[in-house]
């Protein structure tokens, strides 16, 4: 089972991440964005269906949840590994911040509609 290394909690509690460059949701339109747990993120182009969101997330079962924050509300859906809570340490901060869930592990997002 692979299990993300944790960094160092802060004085408040949540976990130190590193800084990386702003996402540009505009830049993808037909492709997917991989959110890794320490905030950077990688674009995945080409034809998107549930076996290859299984394969990036490296996962077996996943679960699809709305984007439901601020200016971003239902422009992106947010693929989770439905396992990930029992597989990584670690909130994925970028990801939880979109959906409004606690979300662990990697993310795929993707616009509507698209799988």
């Amino acid at each position: 089972m692979d299990v993300a290394a944790s960094p160092a909690p802060t004085p408040d509690g949540s976990h130190a991440m590193p800084c990386t460059p702003p996402i540009d949701f505009g830049s993808f339109i037909n492709d997917a964005l991989l959110m890794r747990v320490d905030g950077s993120h990688q674009c995945h182009k080409g034809h998107i269906d549930v076996q290859r969101i299984c394969d990036v997330l490296k996962c077996r079962v996943v679960q699809r949840l709305p984007c439901v924050i601020g200016e971003k509300l239902g422009a992106f859906e947010v693929w989770v590994d439905d396992a990930g809570h029992c597989k990584y340490t670690v909130p994925n901060d970028r990801a939880t911040r979109l959906t409004g869930a606690t979300l662990y592990g990697p993310v795929l997002i993707t616009r509507p509609g698209i799988v």
